[in-house]
């Protein structure tokens, strides 16, 4: 079964060889399985991973050419982004790899920093005054790679209609709405599980009107 590591979900023994990548994405049409090991079909389209490619030579030897990140499987176009790249043998941008790679999934340092940092932490979004339907544009960047677990809201002020609002990564919404619902002051906790990378940033839309002093809290590790 697949293993997970503080909400990261990835699949035992993945393996494949593929041509030289350069600095793109992975092209996976041209890969081949590694014999005993699984292939990106053991992933779900849009899943982020940690990944590592290592430089090999016609005969299939390390060449000492290796990069390790975080990845994205798109298995619309078939394909694998380094989307944030933690390493390379050279430093931290994305090597040009000219040779054929074998690439893999499985915990970085990175991963096992978040494991490290396991105890949640809180961020909260504040909304002074009367709440009006509006479009968020306080922008919050996470400090490191993390996962939301829990989101819930508060208000001074309650409203007779339930108070709806979304929470939107890099523009799109994650899920579905949250409420407060009508003439109650707070909403329970409402477990996820969102990956958010250090590039991507975080917004909160106020889709109903009523009610006062609106605070959006949002946990994660």
């Amino acid at each position: 079964m697949p293993a997970t590591i503080v909400g990261t979900t990835f699949p035992n023994r993945l393996l494949v060889t593929a041509s030289a990548p350069g600095t793109a994405a992975i092209a996976l049409g041209t890969t081949t399985p590694v014999i005993g090991y699984k292939t990106f079909a053991s992933l779900t389209n849009g899943q982020v991973v940690d990944y590592f490619i290592e430089g090999i030579d016609a005969s299939g030897q390390l060449t000492g050419t290796w990069e390790v990140g975080t990845g994205t499987y798109n298995s619309v176009a078939n394909t694998f982004s380094r989307t944030n790249i933690i390493e390379t043998h050279a430093g931290t941008t994305a090597f040009n790899f000219t040779t054929n790679v074998r690439i893999g999934v499985g915990p970085s340092t990175n991963l096992y920093k978040k494991f490290d940092a396991v105890t949640t932490q809180r961020i909260s979004f504040n909304y002074t005054g009367g709440i009006i339907a509006s479009t968020g544009e306080s922008r919050w960047y996470p400090p490191r790679n993390i996962t939301l677990t829990a989101v819930y809201a508060a208000v001074g002020g309650v409203s007779i209609n339930p108070i709806q609002y979304t929470i939107k990564k890099n523009g799109t919404i994650l899920g579905s709405y949250f409420e407060i619902p009508a003439s109650t002051n707070k909403s329970t906790s409402s477990s996820v599980s969102y990956d958010i990378l250090t590039t991507d940033y975080l917004t909160i839309d106020v889709i109903t009107n009523g009610g006062s002093n609106l605070t959006v809290y949002i946990e994660y590790v």
